[in-house]
């Protein structure tokens, strides 16, 4: 978590505009796994604010501007240059997560206690905003489910998406996800899916809202209550019930899938 900046009478201007008291919260995972969902919820805390999807070629070249930057300044013997940048790149940040976003949310506030976006597949930024935001802490939320629920739900939404092409997706963002944990455990948070539908609201308590030091708040409760998104019923496709004798045969060749969701599972358990 980031650590609570105490202010006093002489901080400077730029000091009382800049974030110190957010942490950035980046929900992750492999799609159709409950990103949307995490990010309903926890929306409908007042202290939270969270945007929607960054596609990957926008989020690109901006890494490269904010690495370039990271370098100018920190190398620059300008005095009081790099204090400057090293205060408001987090603000910075916040408000490029806000603009590259596709919602039409308000803009950051800094009065927030987690700041932040999600993406599915976004794990892979995780060294990158790890050092970016250093000493912050970001935090992250992994969603995940088991594979079969993944990929028939992946399918329904992106029906030329194979299985072979998703299964090798979904372990390895697995895999990333439980290094992440294994390196951060405190700020590493798993959401499985599978056992928020089994366990329901007490499951969004225990797992996501303590954690991050949240209190319920009722629109938090009465999102969670709706459930996560059907997408055979949101896009109008029919989702298959169950594996085709070629897709089984294809996953009993590719048996990873379920030794990194329960290996992952264990790991939280």
């Amino acid at each position: 978590m980031a650590d609570h900046h105490v202010g006093d009478g002489g901080r400077s201007r730029i000091e009382k505009l800049s974030f110190d008291d957010v942490t950035p919260l980046i929900v992750v995972g492999p799609p159709r796994s409950g990103t949307r969902f995490v990010t309903a919820v926890l929306n409908g805390i007042p202290d939270v604010q969270l945007y929607s999807e960054i596609r990957d070629e926008i989020l690109a070249p901006m890494r490269k501007s904010m690495k370039r930057a990271e370098g100018v300044y920190a190398s620059s013997d300008r005095e009081g240059l790099s204090e400057n940048w090293t205060s408001k790149k987090r603000a910075l940040m916040y408000s490029l997560w806000h603009g590259l976003s596709a919602d039409r949310q308000r803009p950051p506030r800094k009065k927030s206690l987690y700041i932040g976006y999600k993406t599915p597949f976004h794990e892979q930024h995780f060294e990158f905003y790890n050092r970016y935001f250093d000493p912050v802490r970001p935090v992250y939320i992994c969603c995940i489910r088991s594979f079969v629920d993944h990929f028939l739900s992946v399918q329904a939404r992106w029906p030329r998406h194979g299985i072979a092409y998703t299964a090798v997706r979904y372990i390895r963002s697995l895999r990333k996800i439980r290094r992440m944990k294994a390196e951060r455990p405190d700020e590493v948070i798993v959401f499985v899916l599978d056992d928020c539908r089994e366990q329901g609201y007490a499951y969004i308590q225990e797992r996501l809202l303590r954690p991050l030091g949240l209190d319920e708040h009722p629109r938090a409760r009465r999102r969670a209550e709706k459930g996560a998104v059907n997408t055979a019923e949101k896009f109008g496709v029919a989702r298959a019930d169950a594996l085709t004798l070629r897709q089984r045969i294809v996953l009993w060749i590719l048996p990873g899938t379920s030794r990194a969701f329960e290996a992952l599972r264990r790991d939280v358990s």
